[in-house]
Formats: structure tokens, C-alpha cells, sequence
């Protein structure tokens, strides 16, 4: 695929002062990295203004999140997570031996709040929360937060997850060391992937109080992160300005590419993060739309029968998405009196097909086969079931157009022929 748009990747590379930082950094490659990351647990507490203590790193937010179920949970503890989420969450439960307690998204594609409090019972130990929420891109105000952080009991840890957060500053919430001031079971998960675009290098964090840290660090691997992910964070949080611009530009081209989805007819979840939740009435065009991107080169991730997670990419990327969907007109676009008449296959022994789907599916016999005027090159037969009509068609000379459809392909659909009131 040309344009790699299914795990919200941020479409540019390293900035040019990150990229002589991991440069510098190669010649210590044969040395091993500090047996725990002291370095950059004090760059990431001084930038956030907490302290060393308060800080957790890993190999990704996937990797500390890993760490934090390891230190958090025992077999049969449960945790609440909504449903769709990030896809590790479920994963991790998995491998602590803790019950996953999915909880459906609301009618606006957000946590339901009021849903989740109400699966929190003794044995609830973590409650997962993304705002940004991964896959819809949908938000909650701090407000709203932390009305909801008021019905948790202390004793359950709520997990905070966020990795776009970003992309939306404007959130009201206070700084993190407020926060967990006053949310001592709070623990606030971020990750360099996104908006600093490091996947590649596995960087996460997460913010917590002392005694949670305390909890989690002996479950740790040693010598993680290294030397490589110290020169890129240090190097990343002192080109912040950079940083910032390049935020400015993904949310202009999302913002760009959710305007002309909605004009074409999707319907296109409002996003505050780097990529979009695109949904259908109908589920089976989900898989036209996957089909249709991917002939345009573009990856994107389908939740079958829910909707396409894009991620937003650079212009050129965004345009072949916008050329991709362009070719399928949305539901709400068509007549609402259009019903399908008849598919036509097109096959080689009509009289074998005929007995298939009668004996086999229960199809009627309609319309025996014979030539019809002007198709004297041909032999028809209509079968019909509870409204399904099937057309068989088989070619009786070279030319016929079923003739050449048979030898490369065999029997298939040759026709979808529809019927309007107009």
C-alpha cells in the first residue's frame, strides 16, 4: 500500500533536530543503557512538572500499559474499558488473568459514563478511560471527567489514556501534577507515537501517584528504554514549537478531509485527534469502501459492520481518500424507492444451475429456458424465491459476450439490475 493510513501514524518524519540527535546517539550503541531509566524518568518529570517519582516509562504507552496491568491486577480482578477501544486493553486483561467488562459506546460515540459506573462492583480494580477516545476521536471536558472520577471507588485505579491528547489542548483540564493531587487513583497514560510522530522508537509514559509507581516498577523489564529514546525525547520536547506546527497541520488537513467526506454523503464522526471514524447505514459498504480505497493504495482500519478508522495522512494521501470514497455514493444520497429487480449469472450449463438452486435452494422455476426475441444468441431462464430473482443466462455462440466472461472467470454475476419508481 502506497498510503498507510490504518494505525493513525503521523505522516512526517523525524524532525531535523530529533534525526542529529539519534545520529549523535549511535555511537553509544554498544554500550547498555541505564539498568532502570533514571535519565529519562527525570527529563519526563521536569517537563511535566512532577516528580521522579511520579513517572512511569516504557516501551510505548502499549508497553506501560502492559506494565501497569502486570503491577495493578490479579487474577479474577475485573476492569471496565468501553467497547469499541483501543484494541490492547482487551489484550492485557488476557494476559493478566483479569475479566474484561466491555461496555458499549453511547448513541454519540463516547464512553457512556453513566454505563461504566454502573459494571463497577467489588471486584473492579481498573477502569480504562481514552479521551481523546481511540477508534472515534471523541472527547469529554475535564468537567465531565471528573464527575465521573467521583463515583469510583479509591480502591480501583482509573486509567487514563491520553495518546491524541495533543491534538486536543483545549480540554480544561488542569496540569497533571493537580490532577494527581487530587485524584490519587488516577494514573494519566500518554505516548510520544502521535503527535511527535516516534512510533518506530516505542516511547510512552504514565503519570501517577507515588504509591502506584511503587506498585508497577518491579514488574518492569531492565534496560528499557535506552539511549536512542532519551536523544529523541530530549531533543522532541525542546522543539516544541515544531511540534506544534505540525499539530496545526494534521488537524487542518483532518478538519479538510471530514469536510469533503461529509459532503460526498459519509457520515464522519467529529474528531479531536489524527484521524477520523467513518460510518454506513449499511455494513456490507464497509467492505466497498475498504475494496475502494485499497485500489487507491490506501490502508485504512475497518471494525466490521461498525465503520473505517482513518488515520489522516499528507495531501496527497488525504486526496486519494477523498478520490477513493467519491466513487460510492452514500445511502442517504440514493432514491429511497430503489429495490433491486434481478442479478443475472452468467453460466455454461443452465439446465446444472437450474437444478442447484431448485433442488438445492429452493428457488422456483419461473420461466423455463428458451431464446427470447432479439437474444436468439442465448438461453434464458428467471428463477424466483420470496422476491430474489435470479436471471440465467448461457451463451450458445463464440461471440456472445458470456462466452469470453466463462473461460477466464467461470460462472459468476454477469448483471445487478435495479428498479425505481421513476
Amino acid at each position: 500500500m502506497k498510503h498507510l493510513l490504518a494505525q493513525n501514524e503521523n505522516p512526517f518524519g523525524p524532525l531535523p533536530s530529533v534525526r542529529a540527535a539519534l545520529v549523535r546517539a549511535i555511537d553509544g550503541l554498544n554500550r547498555y543503557p541505564e539498568f532502570r531509566p533514571g535519565s529519562l524518568t527525570r527529563t519526563i518529570a521536569d517537563w511535566q512538572g512532577v516528580q521522579d517519582t511520579e513517572v512511569i516509562v516504557g516501551t510505548g504507552s502499549a508497553g506501560v500499559a502492559h506494565d501497569l496491568f502486570r503491577g495493578l491486577l490479579r487474577p479474577g480482578d475485573t476492569v471496565v474499558h468501553s467497547d469499541p477501544c483501543f484494541d490492547v486493553y482487551p489484550m492485557l486483561c488476557e494476559m493478566a488473568q483479569a475479566e474484561s467488562v466491555a461496555v458499549p459506546l453511547g448513541a454519540d460515540a463516547r464512553h457512556d459514563l453513566a454505563a461504566m459506573a454502573g459494571r463497577i462492583d467489588e471486584r473492579t480494580r481498573l477502569i480504562v478511560l481514552c479521551n481523546p477516545h481511540n477508534p472515534t476521536g471523541t472527547v469529554y471536558t475535564w468537567d465531565e471527567l471528573t464527575a465521573f472520577f467521583a463515583l469510583v471507588p479509591s480502591s480501583t485505579v482509573i486509567l487514563l489514556d491520553e495518546a491524541y491528547v495533543d491534538f486536543a489542548p483545549d480540554l480544561g483540564a488542569p496540569e497533571v501534577a493537580d490532577r494527581l493531587a487530587a485524584w490519587p487513583n488516577l494514573v494519566v497514560l500518554r505516548t510520544f507515537s502521535k503527535s511527535h510522530g516516534l512510533a518506530a522508537l516505542r516511547i510512552g509514559y504514565a503519570l501517577a501517584d507515588a504509591g502506584i509507581v511503587e506498585r508497577v516498577t518491579p514488574h518492569q523489564v531492565p534496560y528499557t528504554p535506552g539511549q536512542l529514546q532519551l536523544a529523541a525525547v530530549q531533543a522532541a520536547i525542546a522543539a516544541d514549537d515544531e511540534v506544534r506546527q505540525r499539530i496545526r497541520l494534521i488537524s487542518y488537513q483532518r478538519d479538510r478531509l471530514r469536510g469533503r467526506l461529509t459532503e460526498l454523503g459519509w457520515s464522519v464522526t467529529p474528531s479531536r485527534t489524527n484521524f477520523l471514524w467513518i460510518t454506513a447505514g449499511d455494513p456490507a459498504r464497509l467492505d466497498l469502501a475498504r475494496a475502494a480505497l485499497e485500489r487507491h493504495g490506501v490502508a485504512a482500519r475497518i471494525y466490521p459492520g461498525r465503520a473505517i478508522r482513518l488515520a489522516v495522512g499528507d495531501q496527497v494521501a488525504n486526496d486519494a481518500v477523498i478520490t477513493a470514497l467519491s466513487t460510492l455514493k452514500n445511502e442517504s444520497t440514493m432514491p429511497v424507492d430503489v429495490t433491486l429487480d434481478h442479478i443475472e449469472l452468467y453460466v455454461e450449463d443452465i439446465a446444472s444451475q437450474i437444478d442447484r438452486l431448485t433442488t438445492g435452494y429452493g428457488f422456483d422455476l419461473l420461466i423455463p429456458p428458451s431464446r427470447r426475441a432479439g437474444y436468439e444468441e442465448q438461453l434464458s431462464a428467471l428463477l424466483g424465491q420470496d422476491g430474489i430473482r435470479v436471471l440465467l443466462t448461457q451463451p450458445l455462440c463464440a461471440t456472445h459476450p458470456a462466452t469470453g466472461y466463462l473461460r477466464r472467470h467461470g460462472d459468476g454475476v454477469a448483471d445487478i439490475v435495479l428498479r425505481t419508481a421513476e
